[in-house]
């Protein structure tokens, strides 16, 4: 049995040994783990009854224990692998294990909650996409959206069925599902139109604009008439032998090197010059509104281009450079000689800022 005794000032144990020179007072130092030493020496297994035990060195060392501990008092080596709640002794550790466990148990609930919230956030948000695709599926396939109305605006020589029927678009489909692209071709199909736009007029209606393909030339091919279209689509075509048949009140273009030409497709050449002489006639004569004007146009020679006017003038052009200033040239010419009420004749606009008039030698 270990005593403590009172010896010249100093607290002895029963073996004599000085209680300074415990272990516990180099605890600042060492660790917390040496306060056994000192609690083995001084209440260890004593009762508190012994005649050689010493409540006063008990109550001393309780002191030295439980105190906090001074600042700098700490082994600088030690400091970093402490926390100020064990130097100072608070927290659950000092409170005793029901402490602890309750601290456990609301930190487990304190995780559980913040688990809850946000996770449940994204649950939430998944139910609510979910339920809008659910929905916005029922509303596509249960009618809501059915096509009831189909209107056609821009077609002449097509009928408005006709032109249906070959868009692809039937009363009962849905509006939001329409394929304006597929549409689109199988409606250029019928060549003599051109599909423009569809217009959801409303969830019910939809209405689908087309253009009338212009007819802007002829030509005559193996007896039979050709219309044709600024791109040389060719438009109708009919028996230039037959009763009924009016000449067209388009240009007439003469001269082309003909491959291919059927009805519904662009007419092929032989002369890739001549179709570009072609298209850009089409536009200049549009763009100047003198299709009224010219009544044929001469292309066997893409070098010496010849028109034809309804008045009767031959006109010489040259080549296709500068066509739009030399049917200016043309224009200003034809309105000297109706002003002067010159004859018919030949007009040389080659060179546009020099033209030229002959009146026909009469006899």
């Amino acid at each position: 049995m270990a005593l403590v005794k009172q010896a010249a000032g100093m607290w002895l144990t029963a073996d004599g040994t000085d209680c300074s020179k415990l272990p516990a007072f180099d605890w600042q130092a060492g660790g917390f783990h040496m306060q056994d030493t000192i609690a083995e020496h001084v209440r260890g297994v004593d009762d508190g009854n012994d005649p050689g035990y010493f409540p006063e060195c008990v109550a001393a060392v309780d002191r030295f224990i439980h105190a906090p501990l001074a600042d700098g008092a700490v082994d600088p080596s030690m400091a970093s692998i402490r926390s100020d709640a064990l130097v100072q002794h608070v927290g659950l550790f000092w409170e005793g294990s029901e402490h602890a466990a309750n601290h456990d148990t609301a930190e487990k609930l304190r995780k559980e909650n913040k688990w809850i919230r946000t996770n449940g956030k994204q649950i939430l948000s998944c139910l609510a996409l979910i339920a809008a695709a659910v929905a916005l599926l029922l509303f596509v396939r249960y009618g809501i959206l059915n096509i009831q109305d189909i209107r056609v605006e821009g077609n002449g020589s097509f009928s408005e069925n006709k032109i249906i029927r070959a868009s692809g678009i039937k009363r009962g489909d849905n509006t939001l599902l329409i394929n304006e692209k597929l549409a689109e071709d199988r409606i250029n199909q019928l060549y003599a139109v051109k599909f423009e736009a569809i217009e959801r007029d409303n969830p019910h209606q939809v209405t689908i604009h087309v253009r009338e393909r212009e007819k802007v030339m002829f030509i005559r091919h193996f007896g039979v008439i050709y219309i044709l279209d600024p791109s040389g689509m060719v438009l109708r075509s009919y028996e230039e032998s037959a009763q009924e048949t009016v000449m067209p009140d388009y240009p007439q273009v003469k001269g082309l090197d003909i491959r291919h030409c059927s009805v519904g497709q662009k007419i092929i050449l032989n002369n890739e010059e001549q179709m570009s002489i072609y298209k850009q006639f089409a536009l200049e004569l549009k763009t100047m509104n003198l299709s009224g004007l010219v009544r044929e146009i001469y292309l066997t020679d893409t070098a010496n281009i010849y028109l034809g006017t309804d008045e009767g003038f031959s006109v010489r052009m040259g080549s296709a450079k500068r066509m739009h200033a030399k049917l200016r040239s043309l224009t200003l010419v034809l309105e000297q000689i109706r002003e002067r009420k010159l004859p018919v004749g030949t007009i040389d606009v080659s060179d546009p800022g020099s033209p030229s008039y002959i009146p026909s030698t009469t006899t």
